[in-house]
């Protein structure tokens, strides 16, 4: 979910845009880190 040349138009989106990829951003690491956890228990 991008959104694009919207910044001009409006602000609160361009802001709520970076906002999400900072959440997914952050929802990978979590992931990843969860993934390492279960590998370091040997559950897959």
């Amino acid at each position: 979910m991008t959104f694009v040349n919207v910044s001009w138009f409006d602000p609160d989106i361009n802001q709520t845009s970076s906002r999400i990829d900072k959440l997914e951003k952050e929802n990978q690491e979590l992931k990843d880190r969860i993934k390492r956890i279960e590998e370091k228990l040997g559950i897959q």
